[in-house]
């Protein structure tokens, strides 16, 4: 079973938020990155996204997207 934790990146601006989920083997390993973070932007991965593969993801219609999956020219619109 992996162990996945998420957070949400709003640099970008204009509404074009990134979620970015990782997974991690055991509990234990998780927990060492959670407790060396100086923020608290990340959290456990909410049901809805623990299936995801760990990456970065772009919201566009109406789902997640992986950004690796799409072309320079789709991504510059999402």
């Amino acid at each position: 079973m992996t162990h996945s934790i998420q957070k949400t990146d709003t640099r970008l601006g204009f509404g074009r938020d990134r979620l970015i989920i990782k997974s991690f083997a055991s509990a234990d390993a998780m927990h060492r990155f959670l407790n060396a973070q100086y923020d608290n932007a990340w959290q456990e991965a909410h049901s809805s996204h623990a299936d995801k593969k760990a990456g970065t993801y772009a919201f566009a219609g109406g789902k997640w997207h992986n950004v690796r999956k799409l072309d320079a020219m789709s991504l510059a619109h999402i």
